[in-house]
């Protein structure tokens, strides 16, 4: 072996040898370790954050339901106060008001409503008594004419909106040569008077 040869393994062995520290010092001169904390510091947060906005989301529509609860139980108790204030007035026909008293109080609503008197005819006033029910079913029958539809509805509006409790049990409009007919009967539920 000739020292040329020796020389050049040396030089190779240090070419080598200043590889292998110019990659270490690249080595610690750029620290993968960080770059793996922060990878999971970043999915740990990004962990956190969905399951943060799930409970987020859960107590959101268990707030709204509860909403939307707190609005029906407010709606049904002022509903609830005004049966026991109606329950309590005297307004509205009783039972011991007489079917003539009845008549006419709906003939005065038909003329107030823009209905001409001769054209309201009274057929009948019934009370039906409904013991299961412990109640009185109160039905009276009317037939009415008019040129116009408008005055016939007026007075179905406030019937029912000036005798409290008062419905329409049933109604049948059609028309004539020159007015339109309503056969409508009216009808309430009534409790006894107690004796």
């Amino acid at each position: 072996m000739s020292a040329l040869d020796r020389t050049g393994d040396a030089g190779e062995e240090a070419r080598f040898a200043a590889a292998m520290q110019a990659a270490s010092a690249e080595r610690r001169n750029n620290p993968r370790y960080l770059i793996v904390i922060a990878g999971l510091v970043l999915a740990t947060s990004l962990l956190w954050l969905f399951s943060s906005w799930s409970a987020w989301s859960s107590a959101k529509g268990a707030l709204v339901k509860q909403q939307r609860d707190r609005e029906t139980i407010t709606r049904n108790v002022a509903d609830l106060r005004a049966l026991k204030a109606l329950q309590g007035s005297d307004s509205g026909p009783r039972l011991a008001e007489q079917e003539g008293a009845i008549r006419s109080r709906l003939r005065d609503i038909g003329r107030a409503a823009g209905l001409k008197e001769e054209n309201i005819t009274p057929k009948s006033v019934k009370r039906d008594q409904r013991k299961d029910l412990g109640s009185v079913l109160l039905t009276a029958s009317f037939e009415a004419r008019d040129e116009s539809m408008g005055p016939l509805l007026a007075w179905l509006d406030r019937a029912t909106t000036e005798m409290p409790g008062l419905e329409v049990y049933k109604i049948s409009i059609r028309p004539e040569a020159q007015k339109w007919l309503m056969q409508v009967t009216f009808s309430r539920w009534e409790k006894p008077d107690v004796r």
